[in-house]
């Protein structure tokens, strides 16, 4: 994250990180609008970065859990018909 965001900024790219970059909840966490989230978006580029790169680690967590319950899946055998 960058040292040049605000404390308000800080807390949200925090509070997006634990939300795995859900908005809302973010925003309640924080107490902002989703508006304030996205003017910052359109108007901070150093807060933009940083909340694009959080998305990286969204997705790759996401994969990693999906690889996760399809490598621990226990398929049915399949059906003689």
């Amino acid at each position: 994250m960058s040292d040049g965001l605000t404390q308000p900024k800080k807390a949200m790219v925090a509070a997006l990180e634990k939300s795995l970059g859900v908005v809302s909840t973010a925003c309640k966490a924080v107490d902002i609008s989703r508006q304030t989230h996205y003017r910052w978006m359109r108007e901070d580029e150093d807060y933009k970065t940083a909340v694009e790169e959080l998305s990286e680690v969204a997705v790759d967590f996401a994969e990693s859990h999906l690889h996760k319950l399809i490598r621990d899946a226990t398929l049915p055998p399949p059906s003689s018909s």
